[in-house]
């Protein structure tokens, strides 16, 4: 039986959880580079409103989390996450926003 169904209230539980590898001063340089590829990415895509959207990586493992207005607008994120050079995975942990 799954645990979260033992909460009330609790509908969905993303399990974005990974292994990560070693931290070096090297990975680190570059999952920093990696997110700020994503970030600028996001930014620039006018499909993708980012302000609200959080961008980590970790060991090339990219997860984007926060808030955004539709389906449509995190499918286009997880896209753009995805195309840029560096990212192995995503993690796509964004949550719509209902409306009103």
């Amino acid at each position: 039986m799954a645990v979260f169904r033992l909460v009330s209230g609790v509908k969905k539980v993303h399990n974005g959880l990974a292994i990560a590898p070693e931290n070096t001063v090297g990975s680190k340089l570059d999952d920093t580079v990696t997110t700020t590829k994503v970030k600028t990415a996001l930014m620039d895509d006018s499909d993708v409103k980012s302000g609200q959207i959080n961008v980590e990586t970790k060991g090339g493992v990219v997860a984007l989390s926060g808030f955004v207005t539709g389906e449509k607008m995190k499918r286009r994120a997880v896209e753009v996450a995805k195309a840029q050079s560096g990212v192995k995975h995503v993690v796509d942990a964004l949550v719509v926003k209902p409306a009103g």
